[in-house]
């Protein structure tokens, strides 16, 4: 009761207006994809900032009988590795922040199809490259323990 004479008063409100474009939609839409590109870029960075300042890649001995025979200097691995993120992490911010002002002139226009997917796919296969190429890397670099 107390509820009917609220919207007697206030007839407006309350009301859902009609959708008639899907402008609204798209444009949180392309937010939400810069803030996954700005995501992905941050942990790109951290990652690359952990493998510089954490991740020594010092092999000890710690298990009696295995030898290490280094063919590449763990400081100048973990530099290369840190690079490589953080290249990749500033290409995602730059990637992010394009496809989203592409976007959002598409929609503007009234079109119905937006920018390329070229550069996401090229970055993406980039990215996969990368971390296959530093999996094996480091799988290469582990196989020169050998048990005396």
């Amino acid at each position: 009761m107390l509820i009917d004479w609220y919207h007697k008063l206030n007839p407006e409100e309350g009301r859902v207006s009609r959708v008639v474009t899907s402008l609204p939609r798209d444009c949180l839409q392309a937010e939400r994809s810069i803030l996954q590109y700005s995501k992905f870029a941050a942990t790109l960075g951290f990652a690359s900032l952990a493998v510089l300042l954490n991740f020594k890649f010092v092999y000890e001995d710690s298990v009696k009988g295995l030898v290490f025979k280094q063919t590449l200097t763990p400081s100048v691995f973990a530099l290369v590795v840190s690079v490589v993120f953080f290249i990749l992490s500033i290409s995602s911010l730059v990637l992010g922040v394009a496809n989203y002002y592409t976007n959002i002139r598409c929609y503007m226009e009234g079109h119905t199809r937006t920018g390329s997917r070229k550069g996401t796919n090229l970055f993406v296969f980039l990215v996969v490259l990368c971390l296959i190429g530093v999996n094996i890397t480091l799988l290469i670099d582990s196989s020169h323990w050998a048990v005396e």
